[in-house]
């Protein structure tokens, strides 16, 4: 874990957006959030598709230009980064394994988890072209006998079962790649060098970081993750990642509906959605009222009712969330699932979301959207920040600062594989 007052950077890479999020563990013992910013791909000329990047020459102008700016803005070097990984090229699989503890203790030691961790990974068999990068702990028995917390139990025998998450080598390459293109932002110029990866989390777990509880965590608890191009459905229940899934349908589904219901160009339609879904929920727009489509290449405006628009994105919206429903069915989890749904993601802001999925889960099941601050301090004077889209930028850097499993205060025991010989190959190439 990183010290007191140490800046830690966690930058997401998303479809539409970059964002960078740079913070700090005080020694009064909270973490502050020292400064904040982000840039927009256009729609065409996007670096990052289905979670993976697909233009480096655009993906790395815009990641240098947000570092650069919020190097200037804090005042600080930036010189490692924390960075997020997602979409169809990750994938996870449940695997057990089990030791015998070390020497002549008759109580499992820390080392004797760890050395179950190696086993876990030494033993799972990673898929052709796969490197594995997270080895999450689910639950542990010590002589055959449940146990939450192994460390301290008397026993010589530790079984554990593990979710292992690996990832596409070609795809961890790209992203070294575009990265390692990028020099560092330090003021002594003669300390340039290429910025280098410090650590790389799964999406879905860094939004744990900053959106959910230990509570919420173990009392059962869902994150449904709707970006641009993909919704990832993330389940927690006792404390671990139990099951993960991934959908081709978000906000750009939205965008292209828009486009092809208006006969409008699908940067104009991401315009018609963004500002239709905001007018709405402050209240500055009526049901009756209409909208103007800017015309282009010479043609006319286009004046669209409020109510048209509605409807489009609703039917798609309740696509969606049925979807998201199935998929918590196909879990096996969602009647454990006591602290619902989290809805996380830019596609989460849009206007009455709530209420189509609760009419879709019923209303004895709660849907909400956590406040992504929830466990930080600011001096930011943005209120942007709290927008839920900021939640995976927000639990990078929080990786670095606080435990995300009290069992293994490091969380490098957690995200970064003991058995790191391939990915740091990748990271370091």
């Amino acid at each position: 874990m990183k010290g007191y007052n140490e800046i830690v950077v966690g930058l997401d890479i998303g479809s539409s957006k970059v964002r960078a999020v740079a913070g700090s563990l005080t020694e009064e013992g909270y973490i502050k959030i020292e400064g904040f910013e982000e840039e927009s791909f256009t729609l065409m000329d996007s670096g990052v598709f289905n979670g993976q990047i697909v233009n480096v020459p655009n993906c790395t102008r815009l990641i240098d230009s947000v570092l650069q700016t919020l190097a200037d803005r804090c005042n600080s070097d930036i010189d490692t980064i924390n960075i997020n990984i997602s979409g169809t090229a990750v994938s996870t699989q449940e695997h057990q394994g089990v030791v015998t503890a070390s020497g002549e203790n008759i109580t499992i030691q820390s080392q004797d988890v760890d050395k179950l961790i190696q086993h876990i990974q030494m033993s799972f068999q990673v898929k052709e072209g796969h490197v594995i990068v997270h080895t999450l702990p689910l639950d542990f028995r010590v002589n055959n006998t449940p146990a939450e917390n192994p460390v301290g139990r008397v026993g010589v025998q530790l079984s554990g079962n593990y979710q292992v998450v690996t990832h596409s080598r070609s795809e961890l390459e790209t992203l070294n790649s575009t990265i390692q293109r990028i020099n560092s932002k330090v003021e002594d110029l003669r300390m340039v060098r290429p910025l280098r990866i410090d650590m790389m989390v799964l999406g879905s777990m860094a939004e744990a970081f900053s959106l959910l509880t230990p509570s919420d965590r173990r009392n059962g608890v869902a994150v449904a993750h709707m970006g641009q191009d993909l919704t990832e459905i993330t389940v927690f229940y006792r404390g671990g990642l139990r099951f993960r899934s991934v959908l081709p349908i978000a906000g750009r589904t939205i965008t292209n509906d828009l486009a092809e219901a208006f006969k409008i160009q699908p940067e104009e339609a991401e315009k018609l959605k963004v500002v239709y879904s905001l007018l709405l929920s402050l209240g500055e727009l009526q049901t009756e009222g209409e909208l103007v489509v800017d015309g282009v290449d010479g043609l006319p405006p286009k004046r669209v009712s409020v109510k048209q628009i509605q409807e489009v994105v609703e039917v798609r919206l309740l696509e969606l969330a049925y979807l998201v429903s199935k998929e918590l069915e196909k879990s096996d989890f969602k009647d454990m699932l006591n602290h619902g749904l989290v809805l996380s993601g830019g596609t989460s802001n849009m206007y009455r979301i709530l209420p189509v999925f609760e009419e879709v889960l019923g209303k004895a099941f709660l849907v909400r959207k956590a406040d992504p601050l929830r466990f930080v301090k600011t001096d930011v004077n943005d209120v942007s920040l709290r927008n839920i889209k900021n939640a995976t930028a927000i639990g990078l850097m929080l990786a670095s600062l606080q435990p995300f499993d009290q069992r293994f205060p490091d969380n490098r025991t957690l995200l970064s594989p003991q058995r790191s010989r391939e990915v740091s190959a990748v990271v370091k190439k």
